[in-house]
This record gives structure tokens, sequence and C-alpha cells, in this order.
């Protein structure tokens, strides 16, 4: 986490959103009669809400028409902002030593506002179409006495339009609508049936955004997305995010569909960044790889002898990320393959002598299974007990790993197990894998 270079006190989400004038609503919650009289009452029209997705000016400039209406409308979002907030300084993925932060569709700011105190050296831009808004979110500013956040009124095709940008995080916060499966009603079957051209429809507002964001973006910036969404939504997302040039770190994704906020809505951080290549095939596996990575989390599926056989014919059809063979100087040949299919791995092992195994899991997985296949080569390079016959990798594999420095961290790894003379040999050699993408914390 950044240095701090004032003498401002360190705060909590709790004590950050009390000195907002945020606080826990009321057992009967905040979207009551009384609060669109109040609205009307004020010159607002409580009927906008119904107009289109909800997703526009005239909804935004009712809500926030004063700061009283403001404070009443964001305290409904209370816990969710205790949960996430503090996330965007200590979650693993995110810069640093961030110098320059923007936040599109960032309403009054809340989040622009947070970061802007815990990095009071860097500067922080915040963009909505809605300036009431954007009005209560300088008046929260100047209460809070900040001087390195600015606010500005642009929509996402504004920002789209904008010179390339130097920003080194990008975030998207609950910024726009990810739900879009009642739009396909009776349509498909099976999702990925969607053409282009009907998810390029279904995308509208995502791909302005996901333009906005890589327009924003330094060559090296970080774009954050979380937001609530649907199956067919997040498929229009990372439909969005290719169009626009964008790839997805899936090491530093974190999704954990076992731990929900309050309201049944799921915590989940989507990083990107430009010139990252897909390793997915398609953004319906994008899509499926972040759906399993949430099922996967916190635990290792493995498969016995008994069903690796099915799987490994299940997954034959897709795609062999690795495959590496090694033949023993007292018999037998040990393979392992790193296979993908519908955003699903399979990491199989097996030897010629009956041994067989095999794990299943996310995409989002990709590092963390081919470390293992990394490891399992500077095992057998480590002792002269046969030779390697066979190490074939998927040309879209290596150029995805160095671009999210997960080749780094592979090699220094293994560089670190063969000074300490830890390399062993064998099946027994490898434990279970690390079940998902990483999740330390930073410190």
């Amino acid at each position: 986490m950044k240095p701090r270079t004032d003498n401002r006190p360190k705060v909590g989400p709790k004590d950050f959103l009390a000195s907002l004038g945020i606080k826990r609503p009321p057992k009967g919650g905040v979207f009551t009669q009384r609060l669109w009289d109040d609205i009307k009452s004020r010159g607002g029209d409580p009927e906008a809400r119904f107009q289109g997705d909800g997703f526009h000016a005239a909804a935004n400039d009712m809500y926030f028409i004063d700061p009283v209406i403001a404070r009443r409308v964001l305290s409904e979002d209370y816990e969710r902002w205790c949960r996430h907030i503090k996330d965007f300084t200590t979650v693993e993925g995110f810069p640093p030593k961030p110098g320059a932060i923007a936040e599109i569709g960032c309403g009054v700011g809340i989040l622009s506002l947070w970061l802007a105190r815990q990095y009071p050296e860097a500067t922080v831009s915040g963009f909505d179409w809605s300036e009431r808004a954007l009005e209560v979110g300088r008046l929260f500013a100047k209460d809070l006495n900040l001087a390195n956040v600015d606010f500005a009124q642009k929509s996402f095709e504004d920002l789209a339009d904008t010179p390339t940008g130097t920003f080194d995080l990008v975030i998207a916060y609950h910024a726009f609508d990810m739900e879009r499966t009642r739009r396909v009603a009776g349509k498909a079957f099976d999702y990925s049936e969607l053409s282009e051209s009907a998810l390029d429809e279904l995308s509208d507002q995502m791909m302005h955004a996901m333009r906005a964001m890589a327009r924003l973006l330094s060559g090296d910036g970080v774009g954050v997305i979380c937001g609530k969404w649907d199956d067919v939504g997040l498929l229009c997302l990372f439909h969005s995010i290719r169009k626009a040039g964008l790839g997805t770190n899936w090491s530093a994704t974190l999704w954990n569909g076992q731990e929900k906020c309050s309201g049944g809505e799921e915590k989940h951080y989507i990083f990107v960044r430009k010139g990252i290549p897909h390793i997915g095939a398609s953004p319906w596996e994008d899509a499926r790889a972040l759906l399993t990575c949430g099922e996967y989390y916190g635990r290792n599926v493995e498969l016995d002898h008994k069903l690796l056989e099915s799987y490994v014919a299940l997954f034959t059809p897709g795609e062999t990320l690795a495959h590496f063979e090694f033949q023993y100087d007292s018999g037998g040949i040990q393979r392992l393959r790193l296979l993908k299919r519908a955003g699903l791995l399979l990491l199989e092992d097996c030897t010629t002598l009956g041994f067989r195994r095999g794990f299943l899991h996310s995409m989002a997985s990709i590092a963390e299974m081919f470390a293992i296949v990394l490891r399992h080569e500077a095992e057998k390079q480590a002792k002269s007990v046969g030779k390697i016959t066979k190490n074939v990798r998927a040309e879209r594999l290596m150029p995805y790993l160095f671009a999210v420095g997960a080749m780094e961290e592979a090699d220094d790894n293994v560089s670190d197990r063969r000074s300490s003379g830890s390399a062993q040999t064998g099946p027994s050699a490898r434990g279970a894998p690390h079940a998902g993408p990483r999740r330390t914390r930073r410190t």
C-alpha cells in the first residue's frame, strides 16, 4: 500500500462513510413512498426511474437532487460500500502506487473520494454524466478537505473520444447495467448461440464504457470492473472488453461465488489491461471461466481413475495448452497435459505403469496450473533419472503468461526450488494444485 505523506489518520470504511453523513439504512429500506414524495417536492421526477434501464442522467439527477436526498439514497448501499471500498487499496492486482486514478460512471464519487484520501500523492478524476451527482461529490470533497480529486461531467462516449490517457488505474464500479438475460428471452437455448451482431446490440452501454476505459488507460495501466451481472450480461461484458482492445488478467481477477454481499450480491473484480493476449477462445469462454472460478474457489476438484478417462474424452476436442512427457531410465513414461475447454482446465497426470489422476479447475487458474507443469519439468531436470521426450506448449499460452507476469514468478519459484535442493521426482512430489486465482492481499 502507498505510504502516507500527510497527517490524516487512517480511517476504516465505516468511519469514512460517517464523515460523509452516510449511515446504515433504516429497517424498512430507503426506497419508500416517503423518499419519492420528498424528491417530487424538490422538483424531481420519481417516474424517471422507470425509463429505459434506469442508467441514465435523468434518473441520476433525481437521486442526487440535493445532498440530503443523496445521503439517503447512498445509505441503501451502505453494506456494499463497507464491504468493497477497502478492497481497492488492499486486494492484489491493484497498482500499489497509482499516480493517476480515474473512475468512470462515478456518481457522487464515493470510491474516488476514498482513493483520494488513501493516496494523497495521487490525482483522482471522477467522470459521470449526472451533473447533480458530481455537485454532491464536489461538496463531499470540500467537506473532507481533499484537493487531489476533481469531477467532470462526461459520458462514456465522451471519454472514448478523448486523447489517449495516462491513468495508472481506471475503475468502473457499478457504473453500468450488466443484466441482459430478460432481453434475450425466447431467442436462444444456449447463450453461446448468440451472434456477434446480437452481442453488439446487447452490449451498447458496456461497449462505450470499455472503450472509455481503454482510452483513459496508460500503456501499462490497470482497469478494474465491478458490478452486478447475470449470465448474458457477463458475456456482453467480455465481448465489450475484447472489442475495446483490452485483455483479462486472470491471475489478478477475483471472484468468489461463495461470498455474497447483503442482498445476495456477489463480490468480484475483473482486471483488464492493454496488451494482454486472450487465453480464452471467445467471450463466451471468458464468461464461463469467471462463473466457474466462483464454483471452484477455495477447493480442489481431484478426479480419480474412475472419472479421469471420461473427462479426458470430453476435453480432447478442446485445446491442449501444454503437453509434457518424461521417459524414466527404469522404464515407463509419465505424461502431464493441460487441456482447456469451455472455460475449464483439466490437468492430467498419468504414466504407462498405471498411475492416473487429474485436477479440474477454471480457466482463471491458468497461471497456477501451468506452474505445476513447470515445476514438474524442473524436478525432472534436477534428477538424472531419464529424459524429456516431449515438451509442447500452445502458441497462445506463453505470450499471455509473460504479459501478466506469471512467467517471472514461475521462474523465481523454480530457481528457489533448485537452489534449495528441494526438487523431487515422481507423482508424489506434487501435491494438489492451488484452487483458483491468487487471493493474496497486499500488506
